[in-house]
């Protein structure tokens, strides 16, 4: 085994890996002063970012409930933007860390047992007909 083993084979990859490394460096030492740091600034950050931000915010525990419930029932809402917003939430004191935790994970327990129910209810059959319709 040689040195070439240990480069990596996609270059793409390793280059958005890197990006994401000096960005989290940046932001760990934090000298300079990244433009999503103050997003509820609302003069100094515009965009979905903020709006998401604000929303969240405003909602409170019930809207992350909702959303991390929404997001396990199958519906294209990502965790991976409403986790990180409740946890920067939770950073600015917004929100509680317990409760946060508490609160997305029984959404995500709830909307998993909508996802599981509603399957079993509805089952097989539907399932083949459409799959038939679309043939």
């Amino acid at each position: 085994m040689g040195f070439k083993s240990w480069l990596p084979h996609n270059t793409f990859l390793f280059g958005t890996s890197l990006l994401v490394f000096a960005l989290t460096f940046i932001e760990v030492v934090d000298f300079v002063e990244l433009p999503f740091e103050n997003a509820l600034g609302v003069a100094s950050v515009g965009g979905l970012f903020s709006s998401l931000v604000k929303l969240e915010s405003t909602a409170g525990y019930f809207g992350l409930f909702a959303l991390m419930l929404l997001e396990s029932a199958s519906l294209p809402i990502p965790s991976e933007v409403i986790l990180p917003l409740a946890g920067y939430l939770v950073s600015l004191g917004k929100m509680g860390f317990a409760q946060a935790l508490l609160v997305s994970s029984l959404g995500g327990l709830v909307g998993a047992y909508i996802d599981y129910y509603l399957a079993k209810l509805v089952g097989r059959p539907v399932l083949v007909s459409i799959l038939k319709k679309l043939k």
